[in-house]
Order: C-alpha cells, then sequence, then structure tokens
C-alpha cells in the first residue's frame, strides 16, 4: 500500500470498507455539450410574435386539474418550451413531435381559441376520465401552408401512466366521437319536441 498514489483507488478501498459506493465522475475534455442540445429549447425572438391563446371560463369544466393542465399547456407552447411541452404530450410512439417540428409549429400560429371543451366516453388509451377540445387556429401571414381564419384542430386530454397527458386524435376516432355527439343530439332534441 506504501507505494499506491491513485486517490481513486484509495478513494474505492475506502468505500469498499465502509459498504458505501461512490460514484466517480469523469469528465470528457474533448465532448463539447451544449444546454440546447441536451434540453432544446426554441427561441421566439420577437415577443409579438408569440401565440395568443383563449380558454374562455364559460367552456372550463368542473374539474380544475383539467383546465389547470390546459392553462399550463397552453402558457408553455406560448413560451415554446419544448422541454416542458414533452412531459405533457403523449408518449404513445408513432405520435413524436421533434423540436423542429414544434418550433415551426408555434412560430407560424397567431392565435388559437378553444371552442368546445367536453368530457367522453371512456377511451382505451387513457386510464380515466378523457376529454374533447376542440379549437380554432389562425395562422400568421407569412406561414407556408393554409392561412384561413378557422382551421380546427381536436385534441383529447386524458391519463397516461398516472399522469394528464395530451394528444392528437386519428380520424377513426374522430368519426366516432362525432357519431356519439350526433346520437346524443338526437335523443335531446327528441326529448324536446313536443307530441302533436
Amino acid at each position: 500500500m506504501r507505494g499506491i498514489k491513485n486517490p481513486l483507488f484509495i478513494l474505492a478501498v475506502i468505500a469498499a470498507a465502509l459498504g458505501t459506493t461512490v460514484l466517480i465522475v469523469v469528465e470528457d475534455e474533448d465532448a463539447e455539450y451544449r444546454t440546447e442540445d441536451v434540453f432544446p429549447e426554441s427561441v421566439i425572438v420577437n415577443d409579438e410574435l408569440k401565440p395568443k391563446f383563449e380558454f374562455p371560463d364559460e367552456l372550463r369544466t368542473t374539474d380544475l386539474e383539467v383546465n389547470r393542465f390546459i392553462d399550463r399547456f397552453f402558457r408553455i407552447c406560448g413560451e415554446a418550451k419544448y422541454s416542458e411541452f414533452k412531459l405533457m404530450y403523449t408518449s404513445e410512439p408513432g405520435t413524436e413531435i421533434p423540436p423542429a417540428r414544434f418550433e415551426s409549429t408555434f412560430n407560424v400560429l397567431k392565435e388559437a381559441r378553444i371552442t368546445k371543451l367536453r368530457r367522453l366516453p371512456d377511451l382505451k388509451q387513457f386510464e380515466g376520465p378523457t376529454w374533447l377540445i376542440v379549437a380554432e387556429f389562425d395562422l400568421e401571414n407569412f406561414a407556408a401552408v393554409d392561412k384561413n381564419d378557422g382551421n380546427v384542430i381536436r385534441l383529447v386530454v386524458g391519463t397516461e401512466s398516472g399522469k394528464l397527458k395530451i394528444r392528437p386524435i386519428t380520424r377513426d376516432a374522430i368519426d366516432q366521437i362525432e357519431a356519439y355527439e350526433a346520437r346524443l343530439q338526437a335523443k335531446a332534441d327528441a326529448a324536446t319536441t313536443p307530441i302533436p
């Protein structure tokens, strides 16, 4: 032991004697890591170009957790915080949104307005109550896609692995939802129609 001068070896021997674990971190001087590479955040340079989001009070649900989730989701999208967006967005395979797409989407989005929020019948993809969000959105004049006002997007909020997540819905799911809503409307209309 007299000739051993390596402090890491001595530390490992002491740790073994004490029955503890030592984590040794070796710095790689050749590697260049930037925070943006590890936790990419999009940047909207001009504050005036940040998208505006509207979630009218009259559309809010009695489930305050869902309201807070939607408010927070809109806020982080408006601030272009990709890392937080990833925590709130579904982790379902095939639905990934890479940072570049996230940035391009929210840099051309001018405004989004929730026009409908309603609870849906249970969906097998989620562990509990599921909420349909219907929103209209407007794009900036420089957007290289359809710029018409009144574009509509449908999303669902539900629980995945014990946490609320938001996700797009498939065309099949939209068809099922619209058929369900049509049946509900037909029942409501039948109940209010006076009998001659």
